[in-house]
């Protein structure tokens, strides 16, 4: 079943029904389910350590431009790794593939296989997706949608049809030259065309956490 976003304020998500479920078992189990960085709440045969000096200052910089008690995404396409974080605080960390001509630069058309850079957030939840479950992303954003119309790729009708729906905190046109339907997905084996896959275990570490309007930066 699909869940979409509906019209929200931005600002991240903090945890909603599911997340408060998740944070009552820890405290029944005698511990948070938001501990400081090196604990999981995922099981740690899944979890792998922070990837390198490069990934923990990039992720420590996006989370001090989250809410302290905000539950948010990283994406390393360097390292091919996600991180689930909270506030500042680094949850889980795990392997992930993105597209397989990611390292070619940023996305910019329809099937160029590169997974986007930069600020988006889950707008879509899908439990029945072809991959497991998915989390939708919103891309394009703003910038993209810009990006595009600037240099003669989306017409302007295109351009302000997702630059209205982001503003709504809402999905944006996935059908333009630009691409669309980008998500966090569960197992595909081997690199993708663009979007972020990760273990079926990840998935449903994520799943109950991971809400609607969830920001994602991927870097």
């Amino acid at each position: 079943m699909m869940q979409l976003v509906s019209p929200a304020g931005q600002g991240g998500v903090r945890m909603g029904r599911n997340g408060w479920l998740a944070f009552l078992v820890f405290l029944l189990l005698g511990s948070s389910p938001f501990p400081a960085y090196g604990k999981t709440i995922c099981p740690p045969q899944i979890s792998i350590a922070m990837a390198t000096p490069y990934d923990e200052v990039m992720v420590e910089r996006i989370g001090r431009e989250r809410k302290p008690d905000e539950i948010h995404i990283a994406v390393s396409l360097k390292t091919r790794t996600l991180f689930l974080c909270y506030g500042t605080q680094v949850i889980d960390s795990f392997i992930a593939q993105v597209g397989m001509n990611s390292q070619e630069g940023d996305k910019r058309i329809q099937g160029d296989k590169r997974t986007p850079r930069g600020e988006y957030y889950v707008c879509l939840k899908n439990a029945d997706s072809r991959y497991y479950r998915a989390l939708g992303l919103s891309y394009p954003n703003q910038k993209d949608a810009d990006r595009g119309y600037e240099s003669g790729l989306i017409s302007k009708e295109e351009r302000d049809r997702i630059v209205s729906a982001i503003s709504q905190n809402a999905m944006p046109d996935w059908n333009t030259a630009l691409g669309g339907y980008i998500e966090i997905h569960g197992e595909k084996g081997g690199r993708t065309d663009g979007c972020v896959a990760v273990g079926n275990p990840v998935m449903d570490c994520l799943w109950p956490v991971v809400e609607l309007g969830c920001r994602v930066r991927i870097f």
